[in-house]
């Protein structure tokens, strides 16, 4: 019971970590860039710690970043499947892939095209890049912890 717990206690960081991220932007450049720093290395962390608690694969990867794929789904249900968006709801499904936009960012604008001088960066593109760049992050963690476990098993 202890193991899901805290497997859904890992689940809900990066929501609390973007929200952390919101918070630190509107105080300070620097303060943004160390919740970025931390949600990388939290992640990381976690889905090693998934790999300790959850031996299958494709389940560990699909309850890790499972608030994140409701989060997307929630986001382009708001942006492209009702009328009258609830803004509370779409800034709420933001949260998981929030505190990643620094580097999300850098990855979308590459592609996106530039209008009268401005680049036009689609905010749609940001949380399907940062939710791909959080999945695998987490996957990362996780095949490193198994990795990790396998080799000190044969020692």
């Amino acid at each position: 019971m202890l193991g899901i717990l805290e497997c859904a206690a890992y689940a809900l960081m990066p929501c609390l970590l973007g929200w952390l991220w919101e918070l630190a932007v509107g105080v300070n450049g620097f303060l943004s860039a160390l919740v970025t720093l931390v949600t990388l290395a939290a992640w990381y962390w976690a889905g090693w710690r998934y790999s300790r608690r959850i031996s299958n694969p494709a389940a560990a990867l699909l309850l890790g970043n499972s608030i994140g794929l409701l989060s997307l789904a929630v986001y382009l249900w708001q942006e492209y499947g009702v009328v009258e968006k609830l803004v509370w709801l779409q800034a709420l499904s933001q949260k998981f892939a929030a505190s990643l936009t620094m580097i999300s960012v850098r990855l979308v604008m590459r592609f996106s095209p530039v209008v009268d001088g401005v680049t036009q960066v689609s905010n749609t593109a940001l949380q399907v890049v940062g939710f791909v760049l959080m999945a695998a992050l987490f996957a990362i963690g996780y095949f490193s912890g198994r990795q990790r476990a396998q080799l000190m098993q044969e020692k």
